[in-house]
């Protein structure tokens, strides 16, 4: 707050003022009053004017000034108003209490949305796990009277299958603190497991797996970084060239492990890497493929986020594409346990 913006929001004051100076002026000359006794009292009145605005400028401008310096060094500033600093003037106290009530108020909505958002995601993650039960009860009949037709079936239910799996992690994104659980994992276990997962897909895709890992564990979700590695794999099957062949390699750098899956696919252009985490993205490959929702790398990014993975794609158009997954360190889960 400077002088310049205060003085403009009394300049009606001032002139009252003034006019009344002026007035006090005339009636003494019109009384012949001494002229020592004139000069006294406008000074006195001029002084003590200036000196009460003087002070009301200083409490404002230390005032404001505080409260601009906790905004600014907040993260989450619309808890402002419980750091609201005191002051003895009536408008910042009002200011206080106006704050605070808009916070209340504004709270009281988000609870209502985020009770309807929690019920809403209760709601698809029940649904989710009741589709599951004729999906499986469509994959067994497949199964048990092979045929042509039914193969073909199959594949189709393999898709929805995939598809609910994303809905459930999607609906669960919201909230993974509550659903994940930390635990020393091997890289290379959870990695072929996920391999088997995927093994009839990828060998009638007639796909070649190279594993170039090293005995690493780390700290994480299994469960979660499954169904990342799910992703990846399915993206790679996806963007696929002629002879598809998926190599994971794992290293230790810089105090961390680095998970990479590396494949021969057709790549990304260089103009959609900076978009490829943005949610319903598919860029210029999804929309020749057709098949493409832009969820999958949105939902990996999200959970690596939540899980503190580091998540970084590295392509070129027609060279393939790998993807890297980055653990912090043991100790780094030490601390916040």
């Amino acid at each position: 707050m400077s002088m310049r913006h205060y003085l403009e929001d009394y300049v009606l004051s001032l002139i009252i003022q003034g006019l009344t100076l002026f007035f006090v002026v005339g009636l003494f000359m019109m009384l012949e009053a001494p002229r020592d006794l004139l000069i006294l009292v406008s000074s006195v009145l001029i002084l003590g004017q200036g000196l009460a605005m003087g002070q009301d400028f200083y409490r404002r401008r230390v005032f404001y000034g505080q409260l601009l310096d906790v905004f600014e060094g907040m993260e989450k500033k619309h808890i402002i108003a419980d750091l609201v600093p005191k002051a003895g003037f009536y408008e910042a106290r009002a200011l206080r209490e106006l704050l605070q009530r808009t916070t209340k108020s504004m709270n009281d909505e988000i609870s209502v949305y985020k009770a309807e958002q929690d019920a809403y995601r209760t709601y698809i993650e029940t649904w989710i796990h009741e589709i599951k039960i004729p999906i499986s009860g469509m994959a067994l009949i497949c199964d048990n009277n092979p045929s042509a037709l039914s193969e073909r079936v199959r594949e189709e239910v393999t898709r929805i299958e995939a598809y609910v799996e994303q809905a459930l992690y999607y609906a669960r994104s919201t909230c993974v603190a509550s659903d994940y659980f930390i635990k020393e994992v091997s890289v290379e276990q959870v990695v072929k497991e996920v391999i088997r997962d995927y093994s009839k897909s990828l060998i009638k895709q007639n796909t070649q797996i190279r594993l170039e890992l090293e005995d690493h564990r780390v700290k994480t979700d299994s469960k979660w970084l499954k169904f990342i590695l799910g992703q990846i794999i399915s993206n790679s099957m996806k963007y696929r060239g002629e002879s598809l062949v998926l190599t994971f390699k794992s290293k230790f750098q810089d105090g961390q492990t680095v998970l990479s899956i590396c494949d021969n696919g057709i790549g990304i252009p260089a103009k959609d890497l900076p978009k490829i985490f943005e949610k319903g993205f598919t860029g210029s490959n999804g929309r020749r493929i057709g098949s493409s929702t832009g969820i999958g790398l949105f939902l990996c990014k999200r959970l690596c986020d939540k899980m503190y993975l580091g998540l970084a794609v590295d392509s070129e158009a027609g060279a393939g594409t790998r993807v890297s997954l980055v653990f912090p360190e043991m100790a780094f889960w030490d601390d916040r346990t």
